[in-house]
């Protein structure tokens, strides 16, 4: 019979490894999802998705060009090694700048007053940028940037049980 403290750790076990599982294998597949909703609209549509970023009034014309190409193609380029498992860590890393990005865009949006779209998942007739588009780039990131420590804890957890004390490490 097991005793209540060896049920009460082996059911943390359990679960910290279903949440390290749920962190690593889970989530990032979901994020590469949510990019995909996000780049699709912008890649069929890239002279309004560029007058999206016109309105955000952040950086110079030439360079709001330059975004309005690469910003869509990244999201979907980082959606897919998300999916596929292909450089995970460096695509959640990809994401958590990408989604840093997109809140500080947004605070700059809100500290100047400014109405504008928040061109997210829509690039018209979508929601304007405020509290709940910056809560939701920031909780993005930090969702992605969470799978990101948890793949390192996990890679390293694996690469320990594989050694069984004959690594030198």
């Amino acid at each position: 019979m097991i005793r209540r403290t060896e049920r009460t750790l082996l059911h943390r076990l359990v679960l910290r490894g279903a949440a390290t599982f749920s962190l690593v294998s889970v989530v990032p597949v979901l994020i590469g999802v949510l990019l995909v909703c996000s780049a699709v609209p912008k890649i069929r549509s890239p002279w309004v998705w560029y007058r999206v970023l016109l309105a955000y009034d952040v950086l110079p014309d030439a360079l709001t060009r330059a975004v309005a190409v690469v910003v869509p193609w990244m999201e979907a380029t980082i959606a897919a090694a998300l999916i596929f498992g292909l450089l995970r860590r460096a695509a959640l890393a990809a994401s958590v700048v990408m989604f840093a990005g997109f809140a500080v865009a947004q605070l700059s949006v809100l500290a100047r007053g400014l109405v504008v779209e928040c061109g997210c998942f829509s690039i018209s007739g979508g929601s304007p940028v405020g509290a709940w588009t910056l809560g939701r780039a920031l909780l993005l990131s930090c969702v992605a940037g969470a799978a990101f420590v948890a793949s390192k804890k996990r890679k390293l957890e694996g690469r320990r049980l594989s050694c069984e004390g004959s690594c030198d490490e």
